[in-house]
């Protein structure tokens, strides 16, 4: 959700309270702070919060950004990549995100692939 998102549900609260709130919740690990391809800045709950695992989709396009569960083999893979890098660099790894930029469905099917012509 934008601030934008939430100065649309409630137009008398200034845009300052707005990002003061936010910034407020990321620095206190309730919220994280993503950044679409558009620049637009987006907050989601924690996971430590909402309790769920998941990564993102990033439209290069529109900036909209998704979650998505990874299938458990590409889970597992990044589990054993983060036990690699321990082992070689002696780096301990906390926690693990993925983001895919591409194009959405909607933009995708607005504009096909230049060089596959898919969309």
């Amino acid at each position: 959700m934008s601030a934008e998102d939430l100065r649309r549900l409630e137009p008398s609260v200034p845009y300052s309270s707005i990002y003061r709130a936010l910034a407020g919740l990321a620095r206190a690990g309730a919220a994280r702070r993503l950044v679409g391809a558009d620049g637009i800045a987006r907050f989601e709950l924690a996971e430590a919060v909402s309790g769920e695992h998941h990564h993102h989709l990033v439209c290069a396009d529109c900036g909209t950004i998704d979650s998505v569960r990874l299938p458990a083999a590409a889970e597992d893979e990044l589990a054993r990549a983060a036990r690699a890098v321990h082992q070689a660099a002696g780096f301990v790894v906390c926690s693990s995100r993925v983001e895919l930029t591409g194009r959405c469905a909607d933009c995708a099917a607005r504009q096909p692939d230049p060089v596959t012509g898919a969309g």
